[in-house]
Order: structure tokens, then sequence, then C-alpha cells
């Protein structure tokens, strides 16, 4: 099981990268139709399958829908300019690719949501994702070995060191430039999907030890690295990888930073919502777990009474053995012997 597991991470690790293309990326085209319907054909010309374009009445229109990651940016045009909106805090690699398009059609390049201008790769977010995940990880298997069976102590230092780790994460980003400002958001955003990776991995560690959490970092989390898109875009992975990756925790984690570093909350609801399903879903393991220890711990009792009672009947049993007359036995032997005369 744990050889499979090990080639299925190694798979989904590896087999992103090697196919990092624009397939069906949502972008937007906004303006008079007879020149919307030009670069509608200039698009599916340039690259056919990169692009799945959406026509919006204006400019306004279209970089509201930028903010709010209904597209990754497009291009407005009017009779005396054209615009191409990007949003490199969404997608530095898109970002960077649908400016480039806009420049060599002579268009200005409107960055509405930019990202950081020290990591314009979004590398250090996806590293940022995997060590938060991977210390979630390992911190919630140590405080399920030392603080015990005590449901209410391993909360406690999980929620503790969700925060943490939350706080150290977003002052990384802060420092070395991977996102800049929002440290509040970032911190906040860290710590809830630190904690909603350590229910999932108390719980597993409660239901079937140490074992069950390293399947779950070989299948779940290891993974989640490549299939994350932080680097590019879940439209730029291979079909279905980019969709799954983002019901991952490291997929939902970085998605969930760049709308609240970036966007303004825009496009946050959905990794909001994966994130609070993980936690559900471990809020669910631990219920089940616990319920299965109770369960366990009354049919010990039970057990244990039954034995109890066996060991008091046997000990009656003796007593009354013990205690019973031998004088009927022994006098009948005596006299059963020959009467002599």
């Amino acid at each position: 099981m744990t050889a499979i597991a090990a080639v299925f991470a190694i798979v989904a690790l590896v087999a992103p990268f090697l196919g990092t293309v624009p397939r069906n990326v949502p972008v937007g085209v906004a303006g008079e139709k007879t020149s919307t319907s030009q670069i509608e054909q200039l698009l599916t010309t340039l690259q056919p399958g990169a692009f799945h374009v959406k026509t919006y009445g204006d400019a306004d229109a279209l970089r509201a829908a930028t903010l709010h990651r209904e597209v990754y940016g497009g291009f407005a045009v009017d009779s005396s300019s054209a615009t191409a909106v990007v949003a490199t805090g969404a997608s530095p690699v898109l970002g960077q690719f649908l400016g480039n398009i806009g420049t060599s059609l002579g268009a200005t390049v409107d960055d509405v949501a930019p990202g950081s201008k020290a990591d314009t790769s979004g590398y250090g977010l996806q590293v940022a994702a995997t060590i938060a995940t991977l210390a979630a990880v390992a911190g919630a298997c140590v405080i399920a070995r030392t603080a015990g069976r005590r449901l209410s102590a391993q909360l406690t230092g999980a929620l503790a060191l969700a925060v943490v780790l939350g706080i150290g994460v977003a002052a990384a980003l802060q420092l070395l430039g991977s996102v800049a400002g929002a440290f509040l958001q970032v911190a906040a955003v860290t710590a809830f999907a630190v904690l909603a990776v350590e229910a999932v991995v108390l719980a597993l560690v409660r239901l079937g030890g140490l074992v069950a959490a390293g399947l779950f970092t070989l299948l779940i989390v290891i993974p989640g690295i490549g299939l994350s898109g932080l680097t590019s875009a879940p439209e730029m992975l291979p079909s279905p990888f980019g969709a799954i990756g983002q019901l991952l925790p490291q997929g939902a984690y970085g998605r969930l930073v760049q709308s609240v570093a970036y966007l303004g909350g825009g496009g946050a609801l959905r990794p909001l919502l994966v994130l609070l399903g993980w936690l559900l879903l471990g809020a669910l393991l631990l219920w089940l777990a616990r319920a299965r220890e109770v369960a366990a711990g009354r049919s010990r009792d039970t057990e244990a009474q039954i034995a109890s009672l066996e060991a008091e009947a046997a000990e009656d049993d003796d007593v009354d053995a013990a205690s019973a007359p031998k004088g009927t036995a022994t006098g009948t032997t005596a006299d059963s012997g020959p009467a002599t005369s």
C-alpha cells in the first residue's frame, strides 16, 4: 500500500510540470462588437484552445470581473485606444502573458492587481504553502503523541501551533517580498489552513496511527505541491490536475492568499469553502475517533465487570466446597468395615 501511494505521489508531483500551457484560460473582451470579435478571432488564431473568451460591456466591467477572478484579464477596445487588463497578483505567468500580447498589439497594459515585484514567479508562495502544510502534518503528529489522548489538550496544541505558523509564515513572506502587505489577512489565512490540516491529521492518527498520517502525506500533501498551480495557474495544468489541485490544501491556501493580498478579497469564497471543508472533515473524523474510543472503553469496562463477576462466583463456589460437612462421607467409610464378634 505504501509503495503504491509513493508511486502515485511521484506521478502527481511530476506530471503537472510536463505540459504547462494555457488551456481554456478565462479572459475577457470589452468594447464594440466589431472590435471584440476581431480580438476574439485573434486570440483563437494565436493559440487555439488556449482561451475561453467572455464578453463585457466596457473596460470597467472587465476590470471588475478580473478583480473578482471571473477572468485573468482581457482586452478593452474603443474607437481611440486599446487596453490590456491584467492581474499579475492572480497569476504572474498569465499576467505577463496577456501583457505581452497587449504590448504586441500596441495596447496600454493596466495591471489592476499587481503582484510582488520581488517574486514575479510566485515561487515563494508555493514554497510557503508546502512548508506550512508539511509543518501542520508534522506538528499534528507530535501533538498526537505528546498531548495524551485527551482531545481538548490536542486541540489546544493544534490551535497554538496554527497561530504560531500563521504569524511566522506571513512574516517570512513579507520579509522575502513574496507577498507585499496584508500581513494580518495572510497570517489569518495561514493559521486557518494549518488548523484544517491539523484537524484531519490528528483524527487520522487517532484512527490509524502514524501510518495513516504518512499515507495522507503521500496521497494529499506531496501531490498538492505540483497540483497547486501557484507558479502558473490551474488552467495551465493538464486536465484534470488543475481542478483537483484547487481541492487540496495547498491550492486552496495559495488562491486564498492571492485573493486577500492582491485582489481585495475577490474570488476568496471558493478556496475558503475548500479549507472549511477540510476543517469539517477533520472535525467529523475526530468525532468518529472519539466515538470509537468511547465505545471501546465501554466494551472494556463491560468485559472487566463480567470477568470480576465470574471471579467472584468462582470464589463463592470454592468457599462453599470448602465449608461443606465431611462427616457423612467419613462415617460411611468407617461403618462399612466387617463386624467382629
